[in-house]
């Protein structure tokens, strides 16, 4: 099954020890919920029941709930993000437009103004 082959070699990818990989992790997170999206709209039930186990479980390691807010947020450390930004094929721009779509307009806006005042702190 080519999801199978996916996830093995995005663990692969993302625990690489002999090789940096702080700048493809963000992209890492989004592939898999890219995925899990599209297994999750399959026409086949078992591989739907089987994209809903994998998100619970990805959602249980990768996110915390807010009860403040009652909403979700990832569990990344800042420096992802940063990493992201520094990576010259990714930068600002994208991830500003994926943390609009995983999290939604406010919510990605404020992350981003966030990550750009640690990067403004950084090279100060």
């Amino acid at each position: 099954m080519k999801y199978l082959k996916f996830f093995y070699d995005l663990t692969l990818r993302v625990s690489g020890t002999s090789y940096v990989t702080a700048h493809t992790f963000f992209k890492a997170i989004v592939d898999i919920f890219e995925v899990i999206t599209t297994l999750k709209n399959d026409m086949d039930e078992q591989i739907q029941q089987m994209a809903n186990r994998i998100e619970a479980k990805v959602r249980k390691y990768w996110f915390e709930h807010d009860e403040e807010e009652e909403e979700e947020n990832l569990k990344i450390n800042r420096l992802v993000y940063i990493a992201c930004v520094l990576d010259p094929r990714r930068k600002l721009a994208y991830l500003s437009f994926m943390l609009d779509a995983m999290y939604g307009k406010s919510k990605g806006e404020a992350l981003v103004k966030e990550v750009t005042a640690d990067m403004t702190d950084m090279f100060e």
